[in-house]
């Protein structure tokens, strides 16, 4: 449990309480983290990959972004499933096994698509490997994605 004491200062401390219960009911709750993709590698097993924007925002178009997903235990698998996508035209979203761009391509998600499909999940191929997730945007349009993060 979180305890924060909040002093009053212009009548807000009713407003922040209220708005800090409701982040810690909402997020808290769930326990998942919301990173957003990065060239670096991460530890894992609950929370989301989002675009740079964060779930709430669109990313900016010019982007080339490579983020090697691991899980936590090297006796689990990551797996990695969209929950949102909407790529603007010219736009991609893959998913390697391994952490380099040199291994299987696992799932593909195109701009260009007129729709696209949500049931690509990626696995890692062994215990403890890790996923690739390789994101590129053109210079024209945005959108957003959230990757699901769990291990088995």
């Amino acid at each position: 449990m979180v305890t924060i004491k909040i002093s009053p200062r212009n009548g807000l401390n009713a407003f922040v309480a209220f708005s800090l219960t409701a982040v810690l009911l909402v997020c808290g709750a769930a326990n998942a983290q919301e990173i957003p993709i990065s060239n670096t590698t991460f530890f894992m097993c609950q929370g989301f990959i989002t675009d740079t924007g964060l779930s709430a925002g669109s990313y900016s178009p010019n982007e080339d972004v490579t983020m090697c997903v691991c899980p936590e235990d090297s006796a689990q698998f990551i797996r990695l499933e969209p929950s949102f996508v909407t790529l603007g035209a010219g736009d991609q979203l893959s998913i390697f096994d391994g952490c380099d761009l040199g291994g299987d391509a696992l799932a593909t998600w195109l701009g260009d698509n007129a729709a696209i499909e949500l049931n690509q999940v990626a696995i890692s191929s062994e215990p403890g490997g890790c996923l690739s997730v390789h994101f590129q945007s053109d210079e024209f349009d945005n959108g957003s994605f959230v990757l699901a993060a769990n291990c088995n």
